[in-house]
Order: structure tokens, then C-alpha cells, then sequence
């Protein structure tokens, strides 16, 4: 079973962190990681590449100021 994560981000890198360690940790890690980046000016972009060694993940950047458009968008670049 091919599995993917999506994650909209919009300033959240006081628990960002412990997303992503909690979706390495997990049973079956997913195939991909989309995470898409809605408005950030924290270190949210920076958390996430810590991760890019131990996860697939494809990172966006929007401005839609809305987490159901971004939460959206991120769905459709899903490949599973």
C-alpha cells in the first residue's frame, strides 16, 4: 500500500518538530511527504530539511491565507 502525508503549514515550527518525528516513529512511514508552506516567516522550511534524509518530501509555498486551500492544494499534488 502506497501512503502519502500532508501537512499545511502556516507558522508552525513550535510543533513541527514533533509532527515529523512523530510520522517517522510511525509503524509503515508514509511514501511521500507533501508539505505545503501557506504565508511562513518562522523556521518552519528549516525544521522540514531537517528531515529530508529520512523522509520522501515535497515541499510548496503558497499565499492563500486559507489552511483549506492549502490543505487542498497539498491533496492534489498527492501521487497516492
Amino acid at each position: 500500500m502506497l501512503t502519502s502525508v500532508v501537512i499545511a503549514v502556516h507558522n508552525g515550527e513550535k510543533y513541527l518538530r514533533a509532527q515529523l518525528h512523530s510520522i517517522l516513529n510511525q509503524t509503515i512511514t508514509p511514501d511521500e511527504l507533501i508539505v505545503v508552506f501557506d504565508k511562513c516567516n518562522d523556521t518552519s522550511e528549516q525544521i522540514v530539511s531537517e528531515f529530508i534524509n529520512f523522509l520522501e518530501i515535497r515541499m510548496y509555498f503558497v499565499n492563500y491565507g486559507n489552511h483549506a486551500k492549502t490543505f487542498s492544494f497539498g491533496i492534489s499534488k498527492a501521487s497516492n
